[in-house]
Order: C-alpha cells, then sequence, then structure tokens
C-alpha cells in the first residue's frame, strides 16, 4: 500500500525559480510528474472497475479528498491486459490546478511503485526547496533497468536549473543514452540526453557533444541550445574562444542559431565556475566591440538571466547605428533600463 500524503496550499516555487537548465529560448520542457503531484488538488490510483472494466474506479487516494473521484477516462485495452494480469499495479492520475480536470500522468507497475513511494514521502518538503536533494534522486535512476523508470528520471531532470544539474553526481550509460538520441518517439528528452552528456568525461559522450554541435550550427532546429551548452561543459574556455572568436561573426552561421551560442554562455556565466564566467565576461564584450550587431541577442540572454555587466558595451552598440530592428532596439533599451536600476525594476 502506497502512503497517501498530506500537502499544504499553494504551488510549489523552485529554489532557483525559472528552469533555465532545458528551457531554451526555443523549448520548454514538458511538465514532470513530481510538479504535476505538487499542483494538484487530488492524486489517486485507480484499477478497472470490477462491475465495469472499461471504467476506472478509484483503489485508493494518496492526496485531496475522498470519495467518487468520477474519473472520465475508458480503460484502453492495453492497460486493460496489463491490470488484468497484475492484481498490484494501478494508473495514477492527478488533477489539473488550472481546469480541475483529471490526467493521467504514469502506469505504477513493481518497477515504478517503489520510486512513486519515494516521491509521495518527499513531496512536502520539496514544495518549499530542497532542488539538489530532489534531482540527486532522479540522477540516480538514469541508469535504472526499467525503461519506464529511466524515463521518468529524464523527465524530471528536465525539469531542473543548470546549476543544480551541474552539481549532482552522475553515472551515465553513455552508448544507450547516445542509441536514444535518435529515436523520433522520445524527442522531447533529446535535449536533456544531450546536456546530460555534456557533463561526462567519456570520449564517446565528448565526441557526440562536438559532432552534434557542429552539425547544427546551419539548421534551425532544437537542438543546438543544448549541444551548445554541452559543448561548453565539455571543452570549456576552448569552447567560450571558439564562439566568441570564430562562430559568432561567421556569415554562415544564422542569427537564430547565434542566438543559442550566446543562450549557452549566458548559462554558464550564471552557473559556471568564477574563472570560466569571466571570460565568457570578457569575450562576449570583445565580440560586442567588433559586432554590435550581436547586442540585441546578448541583452536577452543575458538578461534573462539578470546580468547586467554589459550596460557599456550594449549602449555603445545601441547608439552605433546598426540597423537594429524596433523589436531588437526595445530589447536592448530594455537591458540598459533594467542594468541601470542594477536590475531591479521595481527599485
Amino acid at each position: 500500500m502506497i502512503k497517501a500524503i498530506a500537502l499544504a496550499s499553494g504551488l510549489a516555487l523552485s529554489t532557483f525559480g525559472v528552469a533555465w537548465a532545458c528551457g531554451f529560448h526555443n523549448y520548454a520542457p514538458k511538465p514532470g510528474i513530481v510538479d504535476q503531484m505538487l499542483s494538484a488538488e487530488r492524486i489517486v490510483l485507480a484499477r478497472a472497475d470490477t462491475a465495469n472494466p472499461f471504467r476506472y474506479a478509484v483503489t485508493q487516494v494518496l492526496h485531496g479528498p475522498a470519495g467518487d473521484a468520477g474519473i472520465p477516462f475508458l480503460v484502453d485495452s492495453t492497460t486493460r491486459q496489463k491490470l488484468s494480469r497484475m492484481a498490484s499495479d494501478a494508473v495514477l492520475f492527478v488533477t489539473d490546478p488550472e481546469t480541475g480536470d483529471w490526467k493521467r500522468i504514469a502506469y505504477v507497475d513493481s518497477a515504478m511503485a517503489p520510486v512513486l513511494e519515494s516521491i509521495l514521502t518527499r513531496l512536502p518538503a520539496w514544495r518549499y526547496g530542497g532542488d539538489l536533494e530532489r534531482f540527486q534522486m532522479f540522477a540516480d535512476l538514469v541508469r535504472h533497468p526499467d525503461r519506464q523508470v529511466r524515463t521518468l528520471a529524464l523527465r524530471e531532470l528536465d525539469q531542473a536549473d543548470y546549476a543544480v544539474l551541474s552539481q549532482l553526481s552522475l553515472s551515465l550509460d553513455v552508448p544507450t543514452m547516445a542509441a536514444r538520441l535518435g529515436q523520433t518517439t522520445e524527442r522531447d528528452l533529446t535535449p536533456i540526453r544531450i546536456l546530460l552528456l555534456g557533463f561526462s568525461e567519456d570520449p564517446l559522450a565528448q565526441e557526440i557533444v562536438q559532432t552534434g554541435m557542429e552539425a547544427n550550427l546551419a539548421f534551425a532546429g532544437l537542438s543546438l541550445g543544448p549541444f551548445a551548452t554541452a559543448y561548453v561543459e565539455a571543452f570549456g574556455v576552448d569552447a567560450v574562444g571558439l564562439f566568441t572568436g570564430s562562430l559568432l561573426a561567421a556569415p554562415n552561421v544564422p542569427m537564430a542559431n547565434k542566438e543559442s551560442l550566446i543562450e549557452a554562455l549566458a548559462i554558464h556565466r550564471q552557473s559556471g565556475d568564477l574563472a570560466l564566467g569571466h571570460q565568457i565576461i570578457t569575450a562576449v564584450e570583445d565580440v560586442l566591440d567588433a559586432h554590435p550587431e550581436l547586442a540585441p541577442l546578448v541583452a536577452r540572454q543575458f538578461g534573462a538571466r539578470h546580468e547586467w555587466a554589459f550596460r557599456h558595451a550594449l549602449a555603445k552598440a545601441l547608439h552605433a547605428g546598426t540597423g537594429f530592428g524596433e523589436q531588437d532596439r526595445l530589447d536592448v533599451a530594455d537591458y540598459l533600463a533594467f542594468a541601470g536600476l542594477g536590475g531591479d525594476p521595481l527599485q
């Protein structure tokens, strides 16, 4: 029997605010199970109703009011067959915090049950922070023998701030993770897999990161952001030098992709070590001086992460008459306005 929980009211707030780890400017991670459970009014386990095997009946209330749940879904044939074979299995449902609608979020079998129990035990504490402990739990599951648990672990890590992700103890099965990168059915997990490969010292992982970054430079898509971030993680100062000394000036790299490179630098300025951070500031100032057309990109990506070190470089770029569009000019002006207030618009 999985233990029920009691949660205080209100939504969970991450200790680190916005989750920038995998939330790149052109990609937002799908909600994980933990966040859905934290915000749910009701959390239940259900099985096929003995009186009507095509309907769900609640077998256990884990959180929220008891009584008839009225889950409005039919039990699909695959789930019905699995439940009929395994009397201990169940399906995990939550209510959507905005609509109150029911949502299926996991099939709970013998492999998933202890993971769910661990989540439920820690859920009240995670409401108020504990990000490092929370995400380390899922980092420990990325090599779990059960595929559903591994997928759950990756989806949860996809919610982590990069500053947290970089502190985790990770043990990766690099060949298996690399093989899953090309799976079209798991495309939404590609960014977190790429980021995790960036933390590995395995030569295969570093080769994948380098090849992937180079291959995505000329194409529009969702992969360059994580590849560029992983590349800086893997190659440090050399990566910063490549980005600012070559790629950001390259005419064959689309402006949207240059923004992904700048975003990777902004992530590492915020989350990396101090020496690398100082190198990023100096290198970006130099490239802005030579290429003021990059000013809106720098303003958006570093401003989003509350890094105000570029106020003078961006002011110079803004007055250089580079021919910015209206939105680009507004983005730079907004950065300068925030920077002039010490980064706090409420002062």
